[in-house]
């Protein structure tokens, strides 16, 4: 047995072969050691704007033109630590003018989870939207919320996403 380990070890495709192993299994490792944040979601809306807000793409093109609410139930995501996700969401407008959405993230912002321990712990874009006509309806809208934490967070954090 012994010798037929020392031949394997000589063999000329030993060395590639261990290192494609080592190789692999540190990868495994860091795929392993990535535990994702859980954002809990709450959205609130302007007087003039009802939403539909999801975690899944709609599957169609256009909005529906049911299902708004203006007080939607926060949703939960889950993301790595130092990488994003998406919401998707569809504006109603029923106001009487015309609106220009803004999107803004609030009630998370320590100075200890930023990679440079000053930036904010999640942004979202885009930060504005298209107009949308009075009594008319967005397209589909896909919101990307980044995640600044550098290390991967026990418990879930909560955080508020305004559009107004």
């Amino acid at each position: 047995m012994r010798q037929g380990l020392a031949k394997l070890a000589k063999g000329r495709w030993f060395l590639p072969s261990f290192l494609m192993l080592v190789s692999l299994s540190l990868v495994v490792y860091a795929v392993a050691i990535s535990i994702p944040v859980s954002d809990s979601i709450t959205i609130t809306t302007g007087a003039d704007i009802q939403i539909i807000y999801q975690p899944m793409p709609f599957a169609d093109t256009s909005c529906p033109t049911t299902g708004y609410t203006t007080s939607p139930v926060g949703i939960s995501l889950s993301e790595p630590a130092g990488g994003s996700t998406f919401a998707y969401l569809c504006i109603n407008n029923i106001g009487t003018g015309s609106d220009t959405p803004t999107i803004s993230i609030t009630g998370v912002n320590s100075a200890s989870c930023g990679l440079d321990g000053m930036s904010p712990c999640f942004s979202v874009s885009p930060a504005t939207l298209p107009t949308i006509p009075s009594h008319g309806f967005s397209s589909p809208i896909t919101l990307t919320i980044s995640n600044f934490y550098t290390t991967a967070q026990s418990s879930p954090i909560a955080f508020t996403i305004t559009i107004t």
